[in-house]
């Protein structure tokens, strides 16, 4: 009821005599609206896309901080080179454009990285990667 009453097999009883609590049936992420009327339950299931999308955003940070340690400037367009494990390489496949207009590559290309000097590592969904960054011939943006 609206004066805090609430009745139970033909008893009315007062707010101090009983506690509202709101519960999930599931054994799920949920918690109750401070107004109490509502339970908000959320599904943190994580798939192989929401996976290989977070993996897209993981490496976008990483070269965005290979392109800041190279002393590139904000606008430079640039090469990427990446040594990826397959099994990332194909969950990243999907995402390559979006990193590459993320970190304003004008290529990104696949290589073997091993021995390079100049290459950057950094660990993606627990794999270990290298890559390499060079500011591109077009200058720029």
């Amino acid at each position: 009821e609206a004066d805090g009453t609430v009745t139970v097999a033909g008893r009315n009883l007062t707010a101090d005599q009983y506690e509202l609590v709101l519960e999930t049936a599931e054994d799920r992420p949920s918690a109750a609206l401070r107004s109490a009327d509502l339970v908000v339950t959320l599904d943190v299931a994580l798939d192989d896309e929401l996976c290989a999308e977070g993996a897209a955003r993981h490496l976008v940070r990483v070269l965005q901080q290979g392109r800041r340690d190279r002393g590139l400037h904000v606008s430079d367009r640039i090469r990427v080179d990446l040594d990826l494990p397959d099994e990332l390489a194909s969950a990243l496949a999907p995402h390559t454009r979006y990193v590459a207009d993320q970190v304003l590559a004008v290529d990104v290309r696949h290589s073997d990285l091993r021995g390079a000097r100049e290459a950057g590592s950094a660990s993606i969904e627990g794999h270990e990667i290298r890559f390499a960054i060079a500011r591109s011939e077009a200058g720029a943006a």
